[in-house]
């Protein structure tokens, strides 16, 4: 019996929360996957913006709450689809239609045409890393109060921190927001929006 693109899914990320690299390339991202997860739940999260997709694990995090909220999450990276991500596509279109978008360009590119949502519940910053900064500025002000800001590799030596930093004292003293930052693996920024 052929399993559903869901179930597939769910299988998908079970395997990455795992760090497994399997059939899977290696995901920097697996151990904060069910705190991506658990974080749109928590928001009931209607809309996400997730920038940078790589192998597809915080994809598979956010497409699987997503579909409990109801929500939609829109995706952009540089490169095409990871293939196993790739191939659930038209499937996951076919039962969810608005679930999910996926462009492929550039995060500022993309910000300065006005491609992205105005407005959302989670943001998750993984694209470019000497971009984070910049990334920060064009989509960090769209996140809700009640949101997150996630900003992976934070425990990297290319100044990730730092960047975040930066861009909390520059964009927010007049906004509060509480900062943390998970360690272990690559590092992960989770910024509450209040």
């Amino acid at each position: 019996m052929e399993l559903t693109a869901v179930a597939k899914l769910e299988a998908m990320y079970t395997e990455l929360c795992r760090g497994k690299d399997g059939q899977y390339q290696s995901v920097g991202m697996w151990p904060y996957l069910p705190v991506l997860r658990a974080l749109v739940g928590q928001t009931r999260a209607q809309q996400v913006i997730e920038l940078g997709v790589r192998s597809g694990g915080s994809t598979t995090a956010f497409l699987l709450s997503l579909m409990e909220t109801g929500g939609q999450l829109w995706s952009c990276d540089l490169d095409i689809l990871w293939p196993p991500i790739n191939k659930l596509k038209p499937a996951l279109h076919q039962d969810h239609p608005k679930l999910w978008t996926f462009v492929q360009g550039d995060t500022t590119e993309l910000a300065l045409e006005g491609s992205p949502p105005t407005s959302c519940d989670v943001l998750l910053v993984d694209a470019a890393f000497e971009k984070r900064y910049i990334d920060l500025i064009h989509y960090g002000l769209r996140v809700r109060p009640g949101g997150f800001i996630l900003v992976h590799d934070t425990n990297r030596e290319d100044a990730v921190r730092e960047q975040v930093e930066r861009y909390l004292a520059l964009s927010w003293p007049a906004v509060h927001c509480r900062k943390s930052y998970l360690s272990g693996n690559k590092g992960l920024a989770v910024v509450s929006v209040l």
